[in-house]
């Protein structure tokens, strides 16, 4: 991106689209369990705060249909303040994943759990009793 191009700001597209990438390799890797998959957004965002170039962002430029100045424009100074939440977000998991590659299915069972014993109130036979306490209007069953 152009430093006068820059200095004016973001079309919302582009900045829409790195989130829509953010999210669906966040869920892709949830639902694949590969977690690897994280390194793409997140080797994106290192590049975009480090050397100002968002691969994502670029290969969306491509699309726009209109000049950028006709699309709402983003605040450049917001997007790299929010991508470096994102990074650290997304350095956190996969660094979180790779520290407890051993103890992640131990780990993932409980959250597993607890949403099991709250879609399904009755008795799961694969959650712990701790996990199934249910709450009725406010009291434990």
């Amino acid at each position: 991106m152009r430093k006068d191009a820059e200095s004016q700001g973001i079309p919302r597209p582009l900045v829409k689209t790195n989130q829509a990438f953010i999210v669906l390799s966040v869920l892709l890797s949830w639902v694949t369990a590969q977690y690897w998959i994280l390194a793409l957004p997140l080797a994106a965002g290192l590049s975009g705060l480090i050397l100002k170039y968002n691969p994502v962002i670029k290969f969306a430029a491509r699309f726009l249909r209109k000049e950028r100045s006709a699309y709402a424009l983003e605040d450049p100074e917001q997007q790299q303040f929010n991508q470096g939440i994102a990074v650290f977000c997304l350095a956190a998991g996969l660094l979180s994943f790779l520290a407890s590659r051993e103890m992640h299915s131990k780990i993932s069972a409980i959250p597993s759990g607890c949403l099991l014993a709250l879609l399904f109130p009755g008795d799961v036979p694969a959650v712990p009793e701790l996990l199934q306490t249910r709450v009725h209007r406010g009291r434990r069953l």
